[in-house]
């Protein structure tokens, strides 16, 4: 029961929410749904707790989003219809575990596991820009020092051996011609370069046989296969518990999960396992046809299922593959650091020496 009523003003006038395309970021979205949780579990009551919520943003975007939902529900619409106009900020799942959650009276309990859920994808998603964010640096480093070298030191070298009149070592000789072919056409590889990333990342995006492909690479790679594997199986166990938790029927869970995995083999083989059950197969059978799903995991469906407890073994999966995410990239880290960091001494070492060769060779011959 929620104690608290909310102020008796009036709210501002706003437009109609179907015309309103504020969005929510996803940092905003955890600190509402966190909040409600909060609130609502203190007996606050729902139109108030989104009020404080509302006060305290920064963004005014954030504002008329929020001051939208309220009016929705000063008309007698109920939360989860209210979300349903932002569907760019309330996915589907979110939106149903809240109506799920307001027919059953216990709102706090659904935005509980929904805090708790995207509490986990933030999480995860840092991880991944953490791992990412390393090796980049340092290639870009790497790429910026290597071209300093050729557009500006090199054909200082270049115009110095030309005195000398000596015939050059074939090292130094290929890094003068890439010198010279990076002056003459280095703007046009740039272009090409990132024609072709764009046009890569294009295709993946919008090309689903290219995005299969891309994945299933993807899941081969060593370590970064592991990484993709983990998340997905995390975010689809995550989000399956969560979906079982509430209340929801399986079907309706396993098509909630299908779109949790970044990865398409895996958002495939969700769907390929929601036919199965659909026409009278368990879970555990179901996914074990797919061939996507390590037998750690598959043994855990099979346990739950038997046991009657499924969604509590589903969340024991999740915080399992989680944690092998976690461990995988803290061990990742530190060794791709000091990887990269020897490339690009390697690079710079071997740049150098291509220059100061034909020096050693003169000094050797007037020695």
């Amino acid at each position: 029961m929620h104690l608290l009523q909310p102020p008796s003003n009036p709210l501002d006038p706003q437009p109609r929410p179907s015309r309103i395309r504020s969005k929510l970021s996803a940092e905003e979205l955890l600190q509402l749904t966190q909040q409600l949780a909060t609130l609502l579990q203190s007996g606050i009551a729902l139109p108030f707790a989104l009020q404080v919520f509302r006060e305290g943003q920064r963004r005014s975007a954030a504002k008329t989003l929020l001051n939208a939902v309220e009016l929705e529900l000063a008309q007698g619409q109920g939360l989860a219809n209210a979300f349903g106009k932002f569907p760019e900020t309330f996915n589907n799942l979110y939106q149903r575990l809240v109506a799920v959650g307001e027919s059953s009276g216990t709102l706090e309990r659904s935005f509980h596991h929904l805090a708790k859920l995207l509490q986990r994808k933030k999480i995860l998603q840092q991880k991944t820009r953490t791992a990412l964010a390393h090796p980049l640096a340092i290639l870009s480093v790497a790429c910026a020092v290597s071209a300093l070298l050729l557009l500006k030191v090199v054909p200082t070298f270049e115009q110095m051996f030309g005195q000398f009149g000596h015939d050059l070592p074939t090292l130094t000789l290929a890094i003068i011609d890439l010198s010279q072919q990076l002056q003459v056409h280095g703007i046009t590889l740039v272009l090409l370069l990132l024609s072709a990333f764009t046009a890569a990342r294009y295709a993946v995006r919008q090309h689903k046989l290219t995005r299969l492909l891309a994945h299933r690479g993807q899941l081969l790679l060593p370590v970064f296969g592991q990484l993709a594997m983990h998340r997905s199986i995390a975010g689809i166990a995550r989000i399956l518990a969560t979906s079982l938790s509430a209340g929801l029927p399986m079907m309706e869970a396993l098509d909630f999960a299908r779109s949790a995995p970044n990865n398409t083999v895996y958002a495939q083989a969700m769907a390929a396992a929601a036919r199965s059950v659909q026409r009278g197969s368990n879970l555990y059978k179901a996914l074990q046809n797919t061939r996507c799903f390590p037998t750690l995991f598959t043994q855990m469906i099979m346990v739950g299922e038997q046991t009657g407890m499924l969604d509590n073994m589903l969340l024991r999966a999740a915080e399992h593959y989680e944690a092998r995410f976690d461990e995988t990239i803290d061990r990742l880290i530190p060794l791709l650091e000091p990887a990269m960091m020897i490339t690009l001494g390697s690079l710079i070492a071997m740049l150098l020496l291509a220059m100061y060769l034909p020096l050693f060779q003169m000094g050797s011959v007037f020695g």
